[in-house]
């Protein structure tokens, strides 16, 4: 950086979202047996090496964060999918890939979609707030953690909540979906400002983990 010539942009890349951990090398790559991995969940798993607090053990989730959530359930039992869209942006590559039709059956919980179970619900969803717990210095622009606002897709979601925020999305085969809670935020980047949020967030990521030790990863398993 310090040989470029005046005048040139430098933009250092790195890992997307690195958060602090080991970050592994592969030095020699061998095919064997399909690797089956399966989401961990409960108190216990959580307290050992997740990164999602509930809100019962933490300061009380933002008003304004409530309040987004709050409305967004209300256009999805009304079936409005304009005011839906308005809360709750893309932010992953297969969500954001969508056009705007797909997009729209997605968030409004139509087919296959995980929204749908929610939708059917109305009120009665069972609902759970998190927030994240990563450290100060991984946080980049953000002064405060984010939060999640989980709906249960089925009867009762207790002991089978996201125990990361790395499970707190909407990829299929869940028995919950989430919607993350983005802070308002600011960012210096070419000399400007760049500010963002509060907004609802919502994404797709395939982790490759399965439900339980039966049933297939959501994505292909490793090898």
């Amino acid at each position: 950086m310090a040989d470029a010539p005046e005048g040139t942009i430098i933009m250092p890349i790195g890992y997307c979202h690195y958060t602090g951990g080991l970050i592994l090398h592969s030095a020699r790559a061998q095919y064997g047996p399909a690797a089956h991995l399966t989401r961990q969940t409960g108190d216990a798993n959580r307290v050992s090496f997740g990164d999602l607090v509930p809100e019962t053990e933490t300061d009380s989730t933002p008003s304004s964060a409530k309040g987004m959530v709050a409305e967004f359930l209300r256009a999805l039992s009304e079936g409005d999918e304009v005011r839906a869209r308005n809360f709750v942006e893309p932010y992953d590559e297969i969500t954001s890939e969508m056009d705007e039709r797909e997009y729209d059956a997605f968030l409004m919980g139509e087919g296959e979609s995980p929204f749908r179970e929610v939708r059917e619900a109305g009120r009665d969803v069972q609902t759970a707030f998190f927030s994240d717990t990563l450290p100060q210095e991984v946080l980049e622009w953000r002064d405060e953690p984010d939060w999640f606002a989980c709906f249960c897709r089925q009867p009762d979601c207790s002991g089978e909540w996201p125990i990361s925020h790395f499970d707190a999305t909407a990829a299929p085969g869940r028995p919950y979906v989430c919607l993350r809670y983005h802070m308002p935020a600011s960012y210096w980047f070419g000399g400007h400002e760049i500010t963002f949020g509060p907004t609802l967030g919502t994404e797709r990521r395939l982790s490759g983990l399965a439900e339980g030790p039966n049933d297939e990863p959501d994505s292909p398993a490793l090898n």
